[in-house]
């Protein structure tokens, strides 16, 4: 979009950070999950988040190929009754684990007085596209038909949310369960740096509002390349299919509310405001919050001071998404 090129532009607070930071990970796929999971079991004992007011345990779902799934259940210590939040994590459809997203599944379960569920969703390219997406389905539809041996209830809200990759995931299952018409419904979907469409693959109407892959094409934390690196793992043949690229779905009315997360220095930047105006548009509401200056999921960096803005904002935007 062409009137968000300022967005761009780095912060200042990132050059400060960025001069500091060590270079980005590079090496093969095995390297970098193993990376990001030692870099991330060491950032969570580290970062203050709650933790003796939760309830946590490991469960295990069957999805529809017979496999199990791990899920981490987190609640309010004795509470029952609670409204529910699914959650799936980023890492470009071939990276992450439960613990990428145990910082976020504990604020949202402690702060919105929620249960959360986070989905250790099979990792392409070994279990290329839709495998991930139909665990995290599968997963959803589970919690719908098991709420009362959960002790959970979401009828009072049921939230699916996703941060990038998984970003992805929530905004197609949002589709698929209204489609599908699961019961209870799916009552909002919570969108952090969210990818809705290839970039080579844009609806003839929005291509001119496609801008910031280039404007970003050598971005921080991702880039053109590494985009199409996880591309490749992901291995979708057709990118006009809704499920991989909910932009392409023809009905975008009737969807669950939605709360949208857009960093300004992300090459995914438009698509996520474009499908916010695209929803708002279709009669959907709406809720965004923007980040000019800075990049794709830079909340992993909690020396930033926007990574504090960032986690105020997801609380609200959670607690948005759960009001009647």
């Amino acid at each position: 979009m062409a009137e968000c090129a300022y967005m761009s532009e780095a912060k200042q607070e990132w050059l400060d950070f960025a001069a500091k930071a060590p270079p980005p990970l590079e090496g093969s796929l095995e390297f970098l999950r193993e990376a990001m999971a030692r870099t991330k079991a060491a950032m969570n004992e580290k970062t203050p988040m709650p933790r003796e007011s939760l309830e946590v345990k490991d469960l295990s779902v069957p999805v529809r190929d017979g496999a199990q799934i791990a899920v981490r259940f987190y609640k309010p210590r004795g509470v029952v009754d609670l409204p529910v939040v699914v959650i799936f994590h980023g890492g470009g459809f071939a990276l992450g684990n439960l613990d990428n997203e145990e910082v976020s599944s504990r604020v949202i379960a402690d702060s919105c007085h929620a249960a959360v569920l986070n989905v250790d969703y099979r990792l392409a390219p070994e279990h290329p596209f839709p495998v991930g997406l139909h665990d995290s389905y599968d997963v959803v539809k589970w919690v719908a038909t098991n709420s009362e041996s959960l002790e959970i209830n979401p009828k009072r809200g049921f939230i699916v949310g996703g941060f990038s990759g998984g970003s992805n995931f929530a905004a197609v299952i949002s589709q698929l369960a209204r489609d599908e018409k699961i019961d209870p419904p799916i009552t909002g979907q919570l969108l952090s740096c969210p990818s809705v469409v290839h970039r080579n693959h844009v609806p003839e109407e929005y291509k001119d509002e496609i801008l910031s892959v280039e404007a970003n094409a050598n971005a921080p934390v991702i880039n053109i390349n590494s985009l199409e690196i996880f591309e490749g793992h992901y291995k979708v043949e057709d990118w006009t299919d809704p499920k991989a690229s909910p932009l392409w779905h023809p009905n975008l009315s009737g969807l669950p509310k939605a709360y949208f997360q857009v960093a300004g220095m992300d090459p995914l930047r438009d698509e996520g405001l474009l499908y916010e105006k695209v929803l708002r548009r279709n009669g959907v509401q709406t809720k965004l919050d923007v980040y000019p200056g800075l990049p794709h999921i830079f909340w992993n960096f909690p020396r930033l001071p926007s990574s504090i803005k960032w986690k105020q904002n997801l609380i609200e935007g959670a607690k948005w998404l759960l009001e009647a």
